[in-house]
């Protein structure tokens, strides 16, 4: 049997890695290796962390190239300021084994700056270049969407095979590095990556405290209704005003980093609630 490899792909561009994504890394290379051998070892793990600069871009691609060139399957790309899911890995490579035809996986990972919107895209518009930013959605079962960033992201090898080099570029100084490599997919191929977000899959954007769902859903006074966040157009007027500020450059800093990375990857100012 040829096992499948993955490779789990990590940029940082700070000069130490924060504990708390640490150990919440070794648990979910841990829980992995437990479920990976339930299954009779069907799947090789390698993790590989580069911190060189401040240049996300630069480090995502060397990252992804190295894992090309080593003939990956699937690439795993993680941020180091987030913490995950214990059975993360496994979450990911049962979904694609289910289904054959999806191509990558997201989860819920969250803008840590009010509102606290979640870092996915549900389309992509051609006429405006602009992706629309996700804000109500299902919390029970994945669900389409056509962009997102790359903080917790699974990708087979294929996506890459169909776009060309570099594949990580902002955009305009607008779009970031992440949505660009979407954004290139879209136009080189004529259609979106198949991608879907799983909502079960909720990572922790570490600041001084942990952003996530629970975040969002109080910052802005939501609630779940039949399992699903519907979002009041009032709401979703001042998701708009937070979205306009990033696109005008606005600049916050949060705990020892800054936020531009994030500010630069949305680009905006349409949303969509997911049925």
């Amino acid at each position: 049997m040829i096992k499948k490899r993955i490779a789990i792909l990590v940029p940082s561009n700070a000069g130490f890695l924060r504990t708390k994504f640490a150990e919440s890394l070794v648990a979910v290379v841990l829980n992995f290796g437990v479920w990976n051998a339930a299954k009779g070892n069907k799947y090789i793990l390698d993790c590989f962390i580069q911190q060189k600069g401040y240049d996300i871009s630069f480090m995502r691609e060397q990252l992804a190239r190295v894992a090309l060139e080593q003939k990956f399957d699937y690439l795993i790309h993680l941020d180091s300021y987030e913490t995950f899911p214990p059975h993360l890995v496994q979450m990911f490579m049962e979904s694609f084994e289910k289904d054959a035809a999806l191509q990558a996986i997201t989860g819920l990972y969250h803008f840590k700056t009010p509102p606290f919107c979640a870092h996915a895209y549900h389309a992509y518009d051609e006429v405006d270049d602009k992706f629309t930013l996700l804000a109500g959605f299902p919390l029970e079962r994945p669900f389409p969407v056509q962009g997102a960033g790359f903080g917790v992201l699974a990708m087979k090898r294929e996506v890459y095979e169909q776009v060309p080099r570099p594949f990580f570029k902002m955009v305009n100084g607008v779009m970031g590095e992440d949505l660009g490599f979407f954004r290139k997919y879209i136009k080189t191929n004529g259609r979106p990556v198949r991608m879907v977000l799983d909502p079960r899959i909720q990572v922790g954007h570490l600041t001084e405290v942990s952003i996530g769902l629970k975040s969002y859903l109080k910052a802005n006074g939501l609630k779940v209704e039949n399992k699903t966040i519907k979002v009041p157009d009032k709401t979703l007027k001042r998701i708009d005003g937070f979205q306009r500020k990033l696109t005008e450059g606005f600049k916050s800093v949060a705990g020892e980093e800054s936020v531009q990375e994030d500010l630069c990857a949305l680009c905006s100012t349409k949303f969509a609630q997911k049925k």
